[in-house]
């Protein structure tokens, strides 16, 4: 998989990749694999009874079966979560031409629950991430993947680890490494920018009642 297509930048450190549970797709791969190998067993009686549409029926079983287990793989293969040590990103895979991404930062990241439901869940280890960024934004479900309670600390730890360096990073910066920061920013967004950003601050710094 290129996960470079899906936004990664090049300092950010890709921890787990995590795909739903194989045994989902066991039915839908068997039914696959029927469909293509049923008709050879009446690929003679087919062929010479039936002439020309015996020949467009093999055609056609094989053609439904491969098309139908390339789409289940492709699904499989696609939907996945991305963990990396700054943030989750969730590919949905829901067709050939289907396809959903969305990014959470740990810092937006409010809450993450894990969810086992049914009989089938219970018996092959299998649960969804319930994830949430916000009381306004919708809460994001990644289904039927193996080691939700695992992968849901594993999460929560990044996101401590992200907030507790950040807070160590801006405790150490001098007052001239800060003024070093604030010329790299200014350089790269632009005087008129970061003009716009520092009158914005005075302004909320002024409106703060004085007690």
């Amino acid at each position: 998989m290129n996960l470079s297509k899906y936004g990664l930048r090049d300092d950010e450190q890709i921890i787990r990749l995590v795909r739903q549970r194989k045994i989902i797709y066991f039915f839908p791969w068997l039914a696959s694999l029927m469909l293509i190998i049923l008709p050879f067993f009446f690929i003679y009686p087919l062929l010479q009874q039936k002439g020309i549409w015996g020949t467009i029926l093999l055609s056609f079983f094989l053609f439904v079966g491969i098309d139908y287990g390339i789409r289940e793989l492709l699904i499989w293969y696609n939907n996945c979560l991305i963990i990396t040590d700054r943030r989750l990103v969730i590919i949905m895979q829901k067709g050939f031409f289907r396809r959903s991404i969305s990014k959470i930062d740990y810092r937006k990241l409010q809450n993450i629950s894990v969810e086992t439901k049914g009989l089938f869940s219970i018996l092959f280890a299998y649960g969804s991430l319930k994830i949430s960024s916000g009381s306004t934004e919708p809460v994001i479900e990644v289904k039927r993947i193996g080691y939700t309670s695992q992968i849901q600390e594993m999460i929560i730890r990044l996101q401590k680890e992200l907030v507790r360096d950040e807070e160590g990073f801006n405790k150490t910066l001098s007052n001239w490494q800060l003024m070093e920061l604030a010329r790299n920013i200014k350089q790269k967004i632009g005087e008129e920018n970061f003009r716009l950003i520092a009158e914005e601050n005075q302004n909320e710094t002024k409106s703060i009642p004085k007690s």
